[in-house]
């Protein structure tokens, strides 16, 4: 992948993992250099997630961004999703 100056690195992530790999909403980094990519669908609530997918995309970042430090895989949940649940438990 070709790197674009001055293009947010998030962005750059976001649009790697996105042609590599399926599911993929955002990444956030946090202060310690860790990025979190927020995972959906069938990749988010598969048990395995975190072995399968997790050491696929952190692999695969930690090639083609070595700024990265550590990244970790997280299930992301729509707010429209968490509406609905929230209106079905009368929460």
């Amino acid at each position: 992948m070709e790197k674009r100056p001055g293009t947010n690195i998030e962005s750059q992530i976001v649009s790697f993992l996105q042609e590599q790999f399926d599911g993929i909403v955002s990444v956030e980094f946090s202060e310690d250099g860790t990025l979190y990519v927020n995972l959906s669908g069938s990749c988010a609530n598969c048990p395995a997630n975190e072995i399968s997918c997790n050491e696929e995309i952190r692999r695969a970042v930690l090639k083609e961004f070595p700024e990265v430090a550590t990244v970790s895989t997280r299930a992301y949940v729509s707010d429209k999703t968490m509406k609905m649940v929230r209106e079905l438990l009368n929460i």
